[in-house]
Parts: structure tokens; sequence; C-alpha cells
């Protein structure tokens, strides 16, 4: 078996380059046994540091599968209730679109993303990876978040991938433990499993951390910094910001298939007296299919989120739901890379994840007792961990017919690298000629505020030039372009500057556009910004000087 593990090494490295990926760190276990770790790639290009199987990555959103654990050891203990209005713990929360959100919406609705408040993480994270708003801000943002799109409320009635809303079980679970959430995690996951290389927050890195990088235009590799949208008061950093290395996230895949099998065990036959695997509690639940996902594909096999995590049974087009090979899936491509499609059913219970300078996933095969971890840095052109997480896939279980992974990624690439232009340019040049005229900037200088969103935009000089800055974080703070009228752009010119600013959250030449009010007076009186493409635009009044 590991001959064929190994024979995936070509096609590993030949992603690794078409993806822009500076260091991969893999691991495999099968049939409860680790059977292959490897790394490719430095950690460190600056000081030639090659990564290695305990090397920290950050996780992404593999830490909503931590968030959801935590949630059921208290669960366990009486101290929460899966289907408790959240109201009950957080008597503030009241999103004003919906009372029937503040009424019925519980921990199940958060971590499965069912609550239908919009997505809105450029209200968390700014201009230059900035945490523009901490989280005892979040129970305010979320209260007046838009709630409703054409065909009505979307209170479980819509999918809404929300990232900020799952850290509200974060917010619960601090209340009723009276713990900080890293600390919780240390004494109740990390430690009793044995995860010694997985923190909750950036202070615990060490030099054995791979750190962010970008690939630009020239081919170079530029190490990135995003300010503090992972910093420990970030709510990003709670769904977001767990750092773990592949040795320890090969113990946590292995101990949830553990405690779920167990669990299942038990609930056939009560009076099973083996001992549990582990401390970890209401695994049966969290994995349970909570939010059908149909794949648009002949298959038609099951596909559901559950609490923190993708259930899948192959062959499936929906192994790329979470991916970040977006290109693929908007061209309609991951139709003709389904795994397995003359081969057995094969279920999945996995997660990808992605921030600035980061890709990741977890894959557990129940049947087999498999787990297949991939945790990388760079990744500008694709998601390398995506790709070659399905490679790794494909060679285990000798799924048949053989994708090849590696033309899959070299079309992402191309497409990626296109991206800026077509996505935002484009549209932003011709949203552009439908008007035009010569304005003075001292006319929207002055301070803006949406006291329901608990945000607040400046438009103001720095260094002479125009700027906007967000809730008075100054690392914030980006160059204004006149674009039309009375309507100003904050959108990076180059995909290069978009990516060196760590602007992976403005993903739409709209969510970059600030438009004016100009009243009859000729006063400028607010602006509209509409932070997310799906939403309507939100109006900040100007304040009194």
């Amino acid at each position: 078996m590991n001959s064929v593990i190994e024979d995936c090494e070509q096609p590993i490295k030949e992603i690794m380059g078409l993806c822009g990926a500076a260091s991969v760190s893999i691991g495999v276990v099968h049939e409860g046994n680790s059977i292959y770790k490897a790394s490719f790639g430095l950690r460190d290009i600056e000081n030639e540091l090659p990564a290695n199987s305990s090397t920290l990555y950050c996780i992404a959103s593999l830490s909503k599968s931590f968030l959801s654990a935590a949630v059921g050891i208290l669960v366990s203990r009486g101290v929460l209730d899966w289907r408790e209005p959240l109201k009950m713990y957080l008597p503030d929360f009241d999103p004003v679109g919906d009372p029937n959100i503040a009424r019925h919406a519980n921990l199940i609705d958060v971590l499965c993303h069912a609550t239908g408040l919009a997505q809105h993480d450029v209200l968390h994270i700014g201009p230059r990876g900035t945490n523009i708003a901490d989280r005892r801000d979040l129970v305010r943002i979320l209260n007046g978040l838009p709630t409703a799109n054409e065909h009505g409320a979307r209170f479980r009635r819509y999918w809404l991938y929300n990232n900020d809303v799952t850290a509200l079980a974060a917010e619960i679970i601090e209340k009723k433990s009276t713990k900080h959430y890293g600390e919780f995690l240390r004494e109740n996951i990390f430690e009793p499993l044995g995860m010694r290389r997985t923190f909750a927050s950036g202070r615990q890195e060490d030099e054995n951390s791979a750190h962010p990088y970008a690939r630009l235009s020239d081919g170079t590799m530029t190490r990135l910094h995003p300010t503090s949208f992972l910093a420990e008061t970030a709510t990003a950093s709670i769904h977001c910001g767990l750092r773990s290395s592949v040795e320890d996230m090969l113990i946590w895949g292995q101990s949830i298939l553990a405690r779920w099998k167990w669990e299942d065990a038990k609930s056939e036959d009560k009076s099973n007296m083996d001992d549990p695997p582990n401390d970890l509690q209401e695994i049966s639940t969290i994995l349970s299919d909570f939010y059908p996902q149909p794949a648009n594909d002949r298959h038609q096999n099951l596909c559901a989120y559950c609490l923190g995590w993708l259930k899948v049974v192959l062959p499936s087009s929906n192994v790329g739901l979470l991916s970040f090979n977006k290109e693929t899936k908007l061209s309609g491509a991951d139709h003709r890379l389904i795994l397995g499609e003359h081969s057995p059913p094969l279920q999945v219970i996995m997660h990808n994840g992605k921030v600035t300078g980061y890709n990741s996933i977890v894959m557990m095969f129940p049947e087999t007792d498999s787990v297949i971890v991939v945790l990388s840095s760079g990744g500008t052109d694709g998601d390398p961990s995506d790709w070659i997480g399905r490679i790794l896939t494909q060679a285990l279980f000798d799924l048949k017919p053989r994708v090849d992974f590696v033309v899959a990624a070299k079309d992402e690439a191309e497409l990626s690298r296109q991206w800026f232009k077509t996505r935002i340019l484009a549209p932003l040049e011709k949203d552009r000629t439908e008007q035009t005229g010569k304005v003075d900037f001292p006319d929207y200088i002055g301070t803006y505020t949406n006291a329901e969103l608990a945000t607040t935009i400046y438009i103001e000089y720095t260094q002479d030039a125009p700027a906007v800055r967000f809730n008075d974080q100054i690392s914030s703070s980006y160059p204004l372009a006149h674009h039309c009228g009375d309507t100003y752009s904050f959108l990076p010119k180059t995909r290069d500057e978009w990516l060196k600013d760590c602007m992976l959250e403005y993903f739409d030449h709209r969510m970059g556009l600030l438009r004016f009010r100009r009243e009859s007076d000729g006063v400028i009186s607010g602006v509209l910004w509409q932070w997310h493409y799906r939403e309507e635009a939100s109006w900040f009044a100007r304040q009194p000087s």
C-alpha cells in the first residue's frame, strides 16, 4: 500500500507547482495504521527551511470541527442543549430581520449554516487582512444582518455557509464553561487526545511553522503579512484560526472515527460495556445528516452537511463542494472529475479549509478506518490540498476510472490567473462608463456610520492621498480612487496587489465600491456600501463633524 501512495508523489509535486504552493505536508492512515507521511517544499522560503509532519499550518475552516466537538462535550454534561434557542444563552441575540431566528435558531442551525443570516466576512476582515470587528461586536453585527432574499425568509430554508455565525457557539461555550474558548479546547480536547501541536491562537506559534505565501504574476513567491484577522480577539480566530500539524490532524481524524463507531455500537447494544476510545462526546449527533446537499450528477448519492463536517458518498461531484478550486466548479468541469464512477460506493466525512496563504483538507473513511490529511501554504492558483486529497483517495482505494487531476489543476490554475481580470477589472470598467465627471474629494471627507451593523467608515487623506478606513483600525486604511460620479473604489488595481494586500474576502467588484449620496444642496449625506454581492447595499449616514 505504501508504494501505491508513494507513486502519487510526482503528481503531487506537479500540482504544487501548478497551484503555487510553498509547502505541503501529507499524512495517510489506512485500516487504523499510519502508512504514509511526507512533506514537500519550504515552510520558510527566506531561510530555506523544509516542512515536516510536525510543521504548524493554519487549518482554516477545519477549525469548525473542533467547535462542534466542544459543544458536544458540554451537551453531554447537561450544560448545553443542541435544540435550545440561542437566545436562552445569549439574551441580546435578536436579528431584526426575522424574529423567528431569535425564537427558534439553535446550536444545530449555527453549526450547519441554516440561520439564513447574510454572509458578511468583510464586516470583520478589512483591507490588508485587518481585524475590524472584535468578537465583542459579533452579536450586534449579526442582529443587523439581512435575513431574506427575493424568495422570502432564509431561516432553515436556504443553506448559506456563514463563517462568522458559527462563532456564536464559542461565545456560548465561554459563557457556560467560564473558560476562554482556547483554554477549553486545550483542557478538553487537545491534551486528552495527545494533540501537542494544535493551538487555538497564534501566541503558541513556534519556529516550525509554515508561513503564508502568494505567487505573483512574475512567478516569485512573496510572504504575506495579514495584520490581525486571526488575532485572539478576532471572530475569525474561532472559525478559521486554529493551527495544527499533520501528525495532530491524523490523531483528530482517528479519534472522531473511533468515537463515532463506539457510539453507534453503544446505541445498538445498550449492554455493551466496552470502554469508550476517548472522551469526545455526541459524535453521532455531530455527524448526522442535518442539511442535504443534492449533487448535480447522475449518481445522486447521499451528500449532507453535518456540524462542521461534510458527508459524501462516492461517486459524487460534491467532493469538491467546499473546495477552493472555484473556477473548476463554476465552469462545470467538476462533473468530469468524479471519483470512482465505476467503483463501489464509498462514504467519506470531510471538510476543506482556506484562509489567506493556506489551504487544508481532512478526509475520513469510516468503512476502512482511513484518514487523509493535506495541509499546504501558498496555493495562489488553485487549492493544492483539495487536488492532492483527491489523488490520494483515488490511489488508496484504487478507484476507477482514473481521473487525471494534474490536468484539472492546470486548467484551474490558468482560469485562476485570469480571475481578477474577468471578475473584478472587467465589470469595474463597465460600471465606470455609466457616469463620468470630475468631483472634489474634500466633499467626501468625514465619518459614516451604520449603527445596526456596528460599522463605521472613515474617509480621509492619508499621506496626502484619498483613503478609506474601517472602525478606526489604522491598518485597514486603503487608497481610494475615483470611479465615476460620486462613487469611489478601494479595490486593488492588479491581482498582485490583491494577493499581497490580503484581500481574499473582496471577490466581487461591487464589494469595493462606495457610492456617496449628494443632496440637492450639494452636501454629501451618506454612502451606500454593498459589502456582499448577494445583499442590498447598506446605508452609512454621515456624522456631524
